[in-house]
């Protein structure tokens, strides 16, 4: 999860890394949240509504900002974190309305 600029597919962190991202979000400055859509439209996306199902959400875990200093590495003051998370199986929808649930 150190890279910089990825999307993190939360389905595959570790619970190690579970604990660590829910830290970096209890200390983020900001968090964004958008809606993807199967077709890879989004919220963001302001040409028109999609009709496409929900694919997921992406997350950008906006850091708190530390003050520069002369020994700073750029790549540690642009540090901020996307990740995705994927929507339910639509399927089990499905199987809740055939069974009448």
């Amino acid at each position: 999860m150190k890279d910089a600029g990825h999307i993190h597919h939360v389905e595959f962190l570790g619970n190690e890394e579970q604990l660590e991202l829910l830290e970096e979000i209890k200390h983020a400055r900001a968090l964004v949240i958008t809606i993807v859509f199967q077709d890879g439209s989004s919220q963001l996306n302001a040409k028109k509504e999609s009709t496409s199902s929900v694919k997921g959400i992406i997350i950008l875990i906006k850091k708190p900002t530390e003050p520069v200093s002369d020994t700073s590495n750029m790549n540690d003051l642009c540090n901020d974190k996307y990740i995705f998370i994927a929507s339910a199986d639509d399927t089990l929808w499905k199987k809740t309305e055939y069974f009448g649930w």
